[in-house]
């Protein structure tokens, strides 16, 4: 049996995901932050 290698490669798309996933994911853990200092204690 020959050995079969999967390619290792990411497109534009895949990377474009990856970029605006992490940008967004961590704009949500920012502004949770500022939302809770805002808000206050209750």
């Amino acid at each position: 049996m020959g050995s079969q290698e999967l390619q290792r490669k990411l497109g534009f798309w895949a990377v474009l995901a990856i970029a605006v996933g992490t940008t967004v994911g961590s704009g949500i853990f920012v502004s949770v932050g500022e939302v809770a200092k805002a808000a206050g204690t209750p």
